[in-house]
């Protein structure tokens, strides 16, 4: 099974709830495609580290660099421990459906 490691990430603003995750393989476009039937996914594919964004219907809001292994992750304050925990089974079932499809 593979596993995302997640970590809270300290900083300057103590009510978001901001984690870093460690993937297993470097994210694809097509996983991040994969996000696009949680909510709305954006490209900057022109910049020098081509970033993506996915901001989900309950407000998390996931960022990362395509071909990279780390994305973070920042939960809405209304309810972060069930956006997490929704946005982690989220992720790990397009993890095992990427590795699949290999």
């Amino acid at each position: 099974m593979m596993r995302a490691e997640g970590r809270k990430v300290e900083n300057c603003f103590a009510s978001t709830h901001m984690y870093e995750y460690c993937l297993p393989k470097r994210i694809s476009e097509a996983v991040v495609q994969e996000f696009a039937a949680f909510g709305v996914v954006t490209f900057h594919k022109n910049f020098p580290r081509p970033f993506f964004k996915v901001i989900f219907t309950d407000g998390t809001t996931v960022k990362g660099v395509l071909h990279d292994s780390i994305i973070k992750v920042q939960y809405p304050d209304n309810d972060p421990q069930t956006s997490k925990q929704q946005f982690e089974e989220i992720l790990e079932e397009i993890l095992q459906h990427n590795m699949q499809m290999r």
